[in-house]
């Protein structure tokens, strides 16, 4: 027996953690053959988050005792990535947020999403005074990131300032957004999962050295 999939925790398509509403169930006596001698018909239940409005449909194949023999949920996943590893969860949520945004069009609210992921990491690291640009240096001064990333970070906050300052007249493209939110990630990674996995090896490696040679 397989049992019936739930419902995603976070939408498959915005990506935020909502409530489901149904909109509908139907079902056609159109049998298929899933084994064990018993056809199945197939049970269609379709929502809609709360959220975005975006449909989550589940097929769902029951036998004529009413067990579920194959069960499929649309879309599977979620289409929004998650963070890198090892990246602090308000700083996550923040990267999370921002690719919601992009994934329902809304690209001047994920551009500003995006510059405050980085001025986020800037407190996280405790650089908390100035101006992002500011921040950004410091973070620079204090080797958390390399002259390409700080480059990198300058793209982030100037397009951010565009989508706040000049909303009138500058708007973003699905592609100019996905770039910028690329960034981010690049910026994610290397202050938080590069620098946790090369901790994690330098631990091994000065366990290792210490032993005794005969446990070597």
């Amino acid at each position: 027996m397989v049992t019936s999939p739930e419902l995603p925790d976070a939408c498959p398509h915005c990506g935020l953690i909502v409530h489901f509403s149904q909109l509908g169930v139907c079902h056609n006596d159109t049998t298929h053959d899933f084994g064990g001698g018993m056809p199945a018909r197939t049970w269609v239940e379709v929502y809609a988050c709360d959220g975005c409005e975006g449909p989550v449909a589940l097929a769902l194949h029951r036998n004529s005792s009413g067990e579920i023999v194959n069960a499929m949920r649309w879309p599977p996943a979620s289409t929004v990535p998650a963070a890198p590893a090892d990246v602090p969860e308000p700083i996550a949520a923040l990267y999370i947020e921002a690719h919601a945004c992009l994934s329902v069009g809304a690209t001047t609210a994920a551009i500003v999403m995006a510059r405050a992921t980085v001025e986020a990491v800037a407190k996280e690291r405790n650089v908390r005074n100035g101006n992002l640009a500011g921040m950004i240096q410091s973070l620079l001064d204090n080797d958390h990131i390399t002259e390409l990333l700080k480059e990198a970070a300058d793209v982030v906050r100037l397009s951010g300032n565009l989508a706040v300052h000049e909303v009138m007249n500058e708007r973003f493209t699905s592609q100019e957004t996905s770039d910028v939110l690329d960034l981010v990630g690049k910026i994610l990674k290397h202050v938080y999962q590069d620098a946790a996995a090369v901790a994690r090896m330098r631990q091994w490696i000065d366990e290792r050295r210490h032993r005794p040679a005969s446990s070597i």
